[in-house]
C-alpha cells in the first residue's frame, strides 16, 4: 500500500454542506484516518 497515491481536492468541489455533527468515537476515527494540510500561501 506504500505505493498508493492520494489526489488532492478541495473540499468545496465535493461537498455542498458539511456539518458538525459527529457520533460515538467518531473524533478517534477522524484522528487516525485524515490529516489536517494548513496551506496558507493559497
Amino acid at each position: 500500500m506504500d505505493n498508493l497515491k492520494w489526489k488532492q481536492i478541495k473540499l468545496g468541489d465535493c461537498l455542498t454542506l458539511l456539518t458538525d455533527y459527529h457520533s460515538n468515537g467518531s473524533y478517534k476515527v477522524l484522528k487516525e484516518n485524515a490529516t489536517l494540510v494548513v496551506n496558507l500561501s493559497t
